[in-house]
């Protein structure tokens, strides 16, 4: 599932759609979206197999006003550091977080 610009929580009809999904691409960076602790808070209840933070500051990209990954990163458990490209194969075990630091994208 795919959060977009999302700034609330979630209502539980909703979250119940969603539920269990295998990948979560979800905003970290708050002000314009869900903060940091929002969205791992939110990840928790959607429990996905893959979560991919998105919609942060990182170098040379992102607005000032917004949160860095690293916010996020430190409230999770099972890290991971992806590069430009990810090929996902399979299920990991437990919920796992990639962080796409080798793509300067858009946010």
């Amino acid at each position: 599932g795919r959060m977009g610009d999302i700034g609330c929580d979630l209502e539980d009809e909703d979250l119940e759609k969603i539920k269990g999904c295998d990948v979560l691409m979800i905003p970290v960076g708050g002000f314009y979206t869900i903060d940091a602790k929002q969205a791992k808070k939110m990840a928790d209840q959607i429990n996905p197999s893959i979560t991919i933070p998105m919609h942060y500051r990182g170098d040379g990209f992102g607005y000032g006003e917004i949160g860095t990954v690293d916010e996020f990163v430190k409230l999770c458990d099972k890290i991971e550091d992806g590069g430009s490209e990810l090929i996902l194969e399979g299920k990991p075990e437990g919920h796992k977080v990639i962080v796409m630091r080798g793509v300067k994208a858009d946010v």
